[in-house]
């Protein structure tokens, strides 16, 4: 994907988030998906990107939208694919994976991919050992 000009970065979300905050809290935890995603575009601004929210329960669907982020040259793609961890979302094609973090996984994507931007290791912690 392209990565001149401003940032644009497609959010998407799986088959069943829809239900978050609704279905088992104890578990997924009370915040709703659209609370998580009116939250990110202003935390996305700050960095001068731009985030693109879409959620669908039909996995087709959610493809053609990756194929159309794809023809628009987005920058990349968060993507919480929930149960859908069998079409193998790993290190060949994912720069990131994380799990375990719940609603602030999203934040953790998106502060990901403004390091990313601004060259990543380069600009980190420092892991050489010291002699």
């Amino acid at each position: 994907m392209e990565s001149s000009g401003q940032k644009k970065l497609l959010l998407t979300n799986r088959p069943n988030l829809n239900l978050l905050g609704t279905r088992e809290p104890h578990i997924y935890g009370s915040m709703t998906l659209p609370q998580i995603t009116s939250a990110l575009p202003n935390r996305a601004q700050v960095d001068s990107i731009e985030l693109k929210d879409f959620q669908s329960n039909h996995e087709g669907i959610i493809i053609e939208r990756i194929h159309q982020a794809w023809e628009e040259k987005l920058s990349g793609i968060i993507i919480n694919p929930a149960m859908c961890t069998q079409e193998k979302l790993s290190g060949t094609t994912a720069i990131y994976v994380i799990c375990g973090l719940g609603a602030n996984g999203y934040v953790a994507a998106l502060d990901g991919w403004v390091w990313k931007f601004n060259d990543g290791p380069q600009t980190g912690i420092n892991m050489e050992s010291k002699k």
